[in-house]
């Protein structure tokens, strides 16, 4: 079953409004078993709309409608569409009620024009708003359907889920969903991670395996349709399998929403381990990746930010000479940093990262030059790495890479000689 989604509001055109209801409608729709072929957006134009609903006919059997739905001049959508269908309005007598209650318990009265929330095509199913004042409606045309509704996510969530959802499940039966899971990936370019997987994205059919990045992250998307979790479970297992095969030393973990810090947060919580990091060119980036998952505390001690150079001696205790003699953007700058942290902090762990962010060089080192130091009961060592991209990139980047490399510690997988090839021991 095919869908399309035609957005409606000249604000999203001009960078004014950010379109998440297409976001969130592509994954509902998918979830009900609708493969979404086309995001469209249009402005508040009234023979635009029309447009984009004749391109949309010839390509779908939904079409969904959201924005355009308001008592204003330029709220156009039911118009445009009662003209497309040929297809009258009519006035919801029971939702205008609702909108003077609403407005009358709030000591207001409302204005004419407001009414024409009310309107509803002739035909049509509609949508209650638990929200808003605008009704939304669907209706049924030239062998088509068409789902109206409003543009506030905060109208539009509510209203699909309580009742738009139910209605296509109704309207269009036997619908298989769209079932991913998606596998997190640190330590390989996508280009290089693509490489090793070139020929099963080739000979792909159902399942679907779909690469994209993700601030310094890769995410491997494996898709099917089913009718049952059991029945996805047993089709996407085999691809699953096979990538990690390939791919296994850069995995992190599964799932859309899942973080690196995440993952490494529940496994020190199952070890009873804690973390104390230092800083310097990442400013904190690394303790707040960790902190902003729920239960931080049991594990993370706390944290240093030495960034100038003189505060790595003063605060940390490193060797002002040696600091001079290796720089602050060096494997022996990690490790200190690291075990200073440990020490310092009382911890299982230490972690700590340096380098050369931008734009200049510093420490005589090219941009990107970083390190990551780690100060475990197995030992300490540094990871040296060459990073790319704009300061801020290169900082988010470290950042994952520590917790990452971290993360591969604490599972005693770190031993892997692809991953170890740019690290440097240190007793």
């Amino acid at each position: 079953m095919r869908a399309g989604i035609l957005t409606v509001g000249t604000e999203l055109l001009v960078g004014h409004v950010v379109n998440t209801n297409a976001t969130y409608l592509t994954a509902a729709l998918n979830e009900l078993g609708f493969d979404v072929y086309f995001h469209l957006v249009v402005g508040d134009n009234r023979m635009r709309i029309r447009e984009a609903l004749s391109f949309l006919e010839e390509r779908a059997e939904l079409i969904v409608l959201t924005g355009g739905l308001g008592p204003t001049d330029d709220d156009l959508t039911r118009d445009a569409v009662a003209e497309h269908l040929g297809l009258g309005l009519k006035e919801d007598e029971v939702w205008l009620a609702k909108i003077e209650a609403r407005k009358g318990s709030r000591g207001q009265t409302p204005l004419p024009r407001e009414g024409r929330q009310a309107l509803l095509l002739e035909g049509a199913t509609p949508f209650p708003n638990e929200v808003g004042l605008a009704l939304g409606m669907a209706v049924r045309a030239r062998g088509r359907t068409y789902v109206l509704l409003p543009g506030p996510p905060g109208e539009l969530v509510p209203m699909f889920e309580r009742h738009v959802a139910p209605y296509l499940r109704e309207a269009f039966p036997g619908g298989r969903p769209l079932v991913s899971r998606y596998l997190r990936f640190l330590g390989l370019e996508e280009g290089a991670l693509f490489a090793r997987i070139e020929d099963l994205v080739r000979k792909q059919g159902d399942p679907t395996i779909a690469p994209y990045t993700e601030e310094g992250e890769v995410i491997l998307r494996l898709a099917t349709r089913a009718a049952t979790p059991e029945e996805a479970q047993e089709k996407l297992a085999p691809l699953e399998r096979a990538v990690l095969e390939r791919l296994g030393p850069y995995y992190y973990g599964e799932g859309k929403e899942t973080t690196v810090a995440r993952v490494l947060l529940d496994e020190l919580v199952s070890r009873g381990a804690t973390l104390v990091t230092a800083e310097s060119c990442t400013g904190g980036e690394l303790a707040s990746r960790f902190v902003s998952e729920a239960g931080a505390s049991k594990v993370y001690l706390g944290g240093f930010i030495p960034y100038a150079t003189d505060r790595k001696a003063a605060w940390l205790g490193l060797s002002p000479r040696k600091l001079a003699e290796e720089g602050a953007v060096s494997a022996w700058s990690a490790v200190e940093l690291a075990r200073a942290a440990r020490r310092l902090g009382g911890s299982t762990y230490g972690l700590s990262t340096t380098c050369a962010a931008g734009p200049a060089p510093a420490d005589g080192k090219p941009v990107g030059t970083a390190y990551v130091g780690l100060s475990a009961p197995e030992g300490d060592r540094a990871y040296a790495l060459r990073l790319c991209g704009s300061r801020g990139h290169i900082r988010v980047r470290l950042a994952k890479l520590a917790l990452f490399f971290l993360l591969k510690a604490v599972r005693g997988e770190d031993g892997d000689p692809e991953l170890l090839s740019n690290s440097l021991r240190q007793g």
